[in-house]
């Protein structure tokens, strides 16, 4: 790949880059390479994958564009073993990189694709679409369950991936095979955005798109923001530290809030955000 060239703590930067005219093949495998890039050098910081025809990896301030050919918006992203992980589509694509295996895309019919997450042992993921229909790849399996009764807009796994959790824009959680129900916030009044499993799987946090963050099990809310922006609105994105003890919330502009151990992201604001990567075995 001749128009990328490394540089060292930050992601594979494009100098004049033609991906977009390349064949779809072509584009994928730029996309796998400045993925895991991020992935491996963001040391200390996190990657963001942004939605839209070309979506972008921010790392470090650094902007990468990702030429996926007519996969549509972006939706979330759901890691694999190591540095790989997948990227998912309301269309029902899903992009591989990073040595993950090429599953999906989702059957005919299915969709509007709403959330992805893969199972613990990252063997595997679910799609979900916003009628609550789940499709399963590689080593995920599904499970029979209630139906939701308002559009499905997240799902996560369970401890051992033998079952899953989906979250409505009402605040109301569903359980399925032995996924375990700590509460929701079916009583509370707003539209939620995404629900994420805690690191052991004792818990989860449910966001608004106000921003509010209710946890449930061992998932913790650590008060007020460190730093980072304040009076936002239009949250869509949230993740857990690797220990669990603080999480990023974003809005689809881009800003953070960061809570507990997360650190601060020194990065640009990116546009259209739909998931926040914590970089592997660090608080930000």
């Amino acid at each position: 790949m001749p128009n990328l060239v490394p540089r060292r703590g930050r992601a594979l930067v494009r100098r004049k880059s033609r991906a977009c005219n390349r064949p779809a093949h072509r584009a994928r495998a730029v996309a796998a390479a400045v993925a895991l890039a991020g992935m491996t050098y963001a040391g200390g910081t996190m990657v963001a994958a942004a939605s839209g025809h070309h979506p972008q990896l921010h790392t470090k301030g650094v902007v990468t564009k990702l030429a996926v050919a007519r996969a549509g918006q972006a939706v979330g992203f759901a890691a694999g073993p190591g540095n790989s992980g997948w990227v998912a589509y309301r269309s029902g694509a899903v992009v591989a990189y990073g040595g993950a295996r090429r599953l999906g895309p989702a059957p005919a019919g299915f969709g509007p694709v709403t959330g992805i997450a893969a199972t613990p042992s990252g063997h595997g993921f679910w799609l979900v679409d916003a009628r609550g229909r789940v499709v399963a790849f590689d080593a995920a399996r599904t499970y029979a369950g209630p139906v939701p009764r308002s559009t499905t807009v997240g799902i996560a796994s369970s401890a051992n991936g033998r079952g899953y959790l989906l979250l409505d824009s009402a605040g109301k959680v569903y359980t399925y095979g032995d996924a375990h129900f700590y509460g929701d916030a079916s009583r509370s009044h707003g539209v939620f955005r995404q629900i994420v499993a805690t690191p052991g799987y004792g818990g989860y946090w449910l966001l608004r798109a106000t921003g509010g963050v209710y946890g449930f099990g061992n998932a913790h809310n650590y008060g007020p923001p460190s730093g980072g922006a304040s009076g936002l609105h239009n949250f869509v994105a949230m993740a857990a530290t690797p220990d669990g003890h603080g999480f990023w919330e974003a809005t689809n502009s881009g800003l953070l809030r960061r809570y507990g151990d997360a650190q601060r992201v020194k990065a640009k604001p990116v546009p259209d955000l739909v998931a926040v990567i914590p970089s592997a075995g660090d608080h930000g």
